[in-house]
């Protein structure tokens, strides 16, 4: 009966002094719901492949940046608006600029190399950043009838040579477009 007792007293004890707490912070949301009904243009499922190539380990030994590959995404029914893209995929510890392959810890998966994205105008993706205006954006205008398009780059990137290994080398991130 004594443990029932001490039990029941302690969950009393424990509700009464979590409310004891001052705040740290507080968290403040801005935004608005939007009636946009942007697609993705030639995509099945909003999913697009962009094949990378076989690129000799010997390349990213001389110069960690492999051939860039172009890709864009292409955007269709639009209001008119500034859209952002935000990407979201996993990173090599220390690496916020590289997307990790898949199965790292597979032995057929290339080790010490991952996948850069860039924009238009050479400037690194950040992978899973919050929304920043300076990050890769379309103005689509009434006078574009609903469309624009996101014109990116990729190439593998050895951020740690030493490691290099060859193998497989795929990699998918998950993006978002964000109208501001």
């Amino acid at each position: 009966m004594k443990l029932k007792s001490l039990c029941a007293a302690m969950v009393v004890l424990g509700l009464a002094t979590s409310f004891a707490h001052a705040a740290d912070g507080k968290l403040k949301f801005i935004g608005k719901i939007g009636s946009s009904t942007c697609q993705i243009s030639g995509a099945d499922k909003a999913e697009i492949t962009v094949p990378m190539g076989t690129v000799p380990k010997e390349t990213l030994l001389k110069d960690a940046s492999g051939p860039e590959v172009g890709f864009a995404i292409n955007l269709t029914n639009c209001q008119p608006g500034t859209y952002y893209l935000v990407l979201d995929g996993t990173s090599p510890s220390g690496q916020p600029n590289v997307l990790d392959l898949e199965n790292t810890s597979a032995s057929t998966t290339a080790k010490g190399v991952g996948i850069q994205i860039k924009d238009i105008s050479d400037n690194n993706i950040t992978l899973s950043k919050t929304l920043d205006k300076d990050d890769a954006s379309i103005t689509i205008t009434e006078n574009d009838q609903g469309g624009g398009t996101f014109f990116l780059k990729a190439n593998y990137y050895a951020y740690n040579q030493a490691a290099l290994t060859t193998g497989e080398a795929n990699a998918t991130a998950n993006f978002t477009i964000v109208q501001q």
